[in-house]
């Protein structure tokens, strides 16, 4: 007997995402690194993905005509290759491939993710790349999604969670009619949440143009935007970090942002130049379920000093009133809201709001918690993962995440924009290391 194929509608943020990927510069999709201590069981990894695609439907689906639509033939085999490195192994070599593999295109009509091994063919060395696009789940949704197939012990037959305990929550509150009719599609309740009057398409237009007009970008070295890009690594201790920015009074995401920030005017100093401020994106968490999918976040842009004559200790408490007061902002959680606004713009009003946009965002910074404790999959230990977070149009996105002890974080950079990428990570590593002298 035939099972009936599930067809979900795009949401108003997964059908904005789409839509912007006519330019190449708003591609959202997302991967992440994994280096392992050996060759994995290859037949043991492609059933476990098997059993968590079964589990969760948006690995099924391909995106058309608006609609998640489940494939009838879906394989998971075809999603799940092994290739060697193809040059000699070196952590420059794996990176270079991790980036080579974001950027290849999903096949057409199938499901939109890829999970790739790399294997040095003279050694037991492996890597893997996980790339999914943004609308099947974002960062910390990810982070649970690959929980079914990591485990706890190299020879365990059981994963951390298991694919039936994957919930997929994808008929939320979002898709349910509001009281007085759906949030999403009426300006006139959103315009009372966000503090603008926006009464049809036309006053959406002109509400998103005045802020792109009024936010300009404030890094001076990085105006210029490419499809050219570089993909660089950095390791932090957790603990070490951690009482760090107790010490501090501040979080541990307050610590990398102004890491972040410090390694930027850094490289501006050296440069020649001296920036004043930064305006800086980052994904603020919405999600309050046990779900694995959809998007929950809504991206806050806020304007960072630069500290160019500031200690570390009082820079870091600056920056931290900052990220405070756009957390607390009225606007965040109507990411769907306001994307349902942005499609009812004509495709090209879109692009060229979101064009302007593209050189406001000077970077993005991401933090992602994953396991506290070893893992290992298909029976090789994992030694790091180091996240790839999409650019969106920023001059560069660095993210963060928490393993086993360890900071393990992935600049993802434009090449357009800065040039020296080597230099970048080393600014940002030695602002980590003068922020650890306060542990």
């Amino acid at each position: 007997m035939n099972r009936q194929l599930r067809r979900d509608p795009l949401s108003p943020t997964e059908e904005l995402m789409i839509s912007i990927e006519r330019d190449p510069r708003f591609r959202s999709t997302f991967a992440n690194l994994t280096v392992l201590d050996g060759h994995p069981d290859m037949e043991r990894l492609r059933t476990r993905m098997a059993e968590t695609a079964e589990g969760f439907v948006r690995l099924r689906q391909r995106i058309e005509d608006g609609h998640w639509v489940e494939v009838r033939d879906f394989d998971s085999d075809e999603h799940v290759q092994v290739r060697p490195l193809g040059r000699k192994w070196s952590p420059a070599a794996v990176r270079r491939r991790a980036l080579e593999v974001l950027h290849e295109p999903f096949p057409e009509g199938r499901p939109p993710w890829l999970f790739l091994v790399l294997l040095d063919e003279a050694s037991d060395r492996a890597a893997m790349v996980w790339k999914l696009h943004h609308a099947i789940t974002d960062g910390q949704g990810g982070i649970k999604m690959s929980a079914s197939l990591m485990d706890a012990s190299p020879d365990a037959t059981a994963p951390l969670i298991s694919a039936q305990d994957l919930r997929f929550d994808h008929d939320r509150a979002e898709r349910q009619p509001a009281p007085g009719g759906s949030l999403s599609l009426n300006p006139l309740r959103l315009a009372e949440r966000v503090r603008d009057t926006v009464r049809d398409s036309a006053g959406a237009a002109r509400w998103m143009a005045g802020q792109a007009i009024l936010a300009r970008g404030r890094a001076p070295l990085w105006n210029e935007r490419s499809m050219d890009r570089a993909f660089e690594t950095l390791r932090r201790p957790f603990p070490r970090t951690k009482q760090a920015a107790a010490n501090l009074g501040v979080s541990l995401n307050d610590v990398l942002v102004t890491a972040a920030t410090r390694g930027a005017t850094r490289v501006h100093v050296d440069a020649g130049a001296r920036p004043t401020r930064y305006r800086m994106t980052m994904p603020v968490s919405t999600r309050t379920d046990g779900s694995a999918g959809g998007n929950s976040f809504s991206p806050a842009v806020v304007e960072l000093p630069a500290g160019v004559d500031h200690p570390a200790d009082f820079h870091v408490v600056e920056i931290s009133k900052a990220l405070q007061a756009v957390k607390a902002a009225p606007a965040l959680g109507l990411l769907d809201q306001m994307a349902g606004l942005a499609n009812r713009l004509p495709a090209v009003a879109i692009g060229e709001v979101l064009g302007r946009q593209v050189a406001t965002l000077d970077f993005a910074t991401s933090n992602v918690r994953a396991a506290p404790f070893d893992l290992f999959i298909a029976g090789s230990h994992v030694e790091a993962n180091y996240p790839i977070g999409p650019l969106m149009g920023a001059a560069w996105n660095l993210t963060l995440m928490s393993y086993c002890g360890s900071l393990d974080m992935g600049l993802h950079i434009d090449r357009g924009a800065v040039a020296d990428s080597r230099a970048l990570v080393r600014a940002i590593g030695a602002a980590f290391d003068e922020l650890l002298d306060f542990a």
